[in-house]
């Protein structure tokens, strides 16, 4: 049977649905798997910057708000917590089949509306099936807590791979040795339904005329609400206000950036901007790692 194609525009909200195979329970919560799920998570999360609205898993699926910023981004993310998922429970519940019945489903979600009706599908998981009173019950992972109360999503990520190596060796290595604790970042809706008429007409009109971006931008498919998004979302990340006017062509003015240097000291990259002229205030910067070995 061949595989529904994926097309999802930048920076567009995507929700995800991935299912266990033969809807076994295989995720039946337990803290130690609660932990290692967001690890694993918070793991992907600081390799791929991925920004994450919602995420829910139950004994048999999974779901997640993401806005992806490209269908790479989306994929290389996805990837990385299925896969580590699947290891993780594997080893916990002595489980040596594949754990997930297909690849994850990514939908885009159509507007604003829609949005804020699939956030309150996520967050109702346990509760509107009656395994539990409130949605902030459920033992499993889930967010409910930290949209509500601004409570830590926090995991432990265990690096296998130096484990395995040390045991090679020979090496009686302890139990948290090759532990690291992530915790995961969750960044609200940005929220289109509070600004005005006026407002909003204003985004799909400079929607409409604005050509920076990719394919969506080009083609004139890129909707008011995807361009909101866009702007805001790492200003939301920032921790700074929304923008509920378009930005004018005045506010993307070159950078007079004299040196860039990156250095790596024992694992721990810097990045330094030297500039001609000018303040550094309101300066983002944006990086992505290699494809591969060599090409950028």
């Amino acid at each position: 049977m061949p595989r529904p194609l994926r097309f999802i525009p930048e920076h567009s909200l995507v929700e995800i649905t991935t299912r266990t195979l033969q809807g076994r329970l295989l995720l039946k919560p337990s803290p130690e798997l609660t932990d290692l799920i967001l690890g694993v998570i918070g793991k992907a999360q600081a390799l791929y910057g991925m920004t994450i609205h919602a995420l829910v898993f139950l004994s048999t699926h999974a779901h997640f708000l993401l806005s992806p910023s490209s269908a790479g981004q989306l994929a290389l993310f996805m990837q990385f917590v299925n896969a580590n998922v699947a290891k993780e429970a594997g080893r916990l519940h002595i489980w040596r089949d594949r754990l997930w019945s297909r690849r994850y489903r990514a939908i885009v979600v159509a507007d604003e509306k829609a949005a804020h009706a699939r956030l309150r599908y996520v967050l109702a998981h346990g509760a509107k099936e009656g395994l539990i009173g409130s949605p902030g019950s459920w033992p499993g992972p889930n967010c409910v807590d930290a949209l509500t109360t601004g409570a830590l999503l926090r995991g432990t990520w265990f690096d296998r791979s130096k484990e395995f190596l040390a045991r090679q060796r020979g090496e009686n290595s302890l139990p948290m040795q090759f532990a690291t604790t992530f915790d995961i970042k969750l960044t609200p809706l940005p929220r289109l339904l509070d600004i005005t008429e006026d407002q909003r007409q204003a985004w799909n009109a400079e929607a409409h005329t604005n050509r920076r971006g990719g394919y969506a931008a080009r083609s004139r498919q890129r909707s008011g609400r995807r361009l909101f998004v866009k702007v805001n979302s790492r200003r939301l990340a920032l921790g700074q206000d929304l923008l509920v006017w378009p930005p004018g062509p005045e506010s993307c003015k070159p950078i007079p950036i004299a040196r860039l240097v990156i250095t790596n000291r024992g694992g721990l990259i810097a990045i330094k901007l030297r500039f001609s002229h000018g303040s550094a205030a309101g300066v983002m910067v944006s990086a992505w790692h290699p494809l591969s070995p060599g090409v950028m």
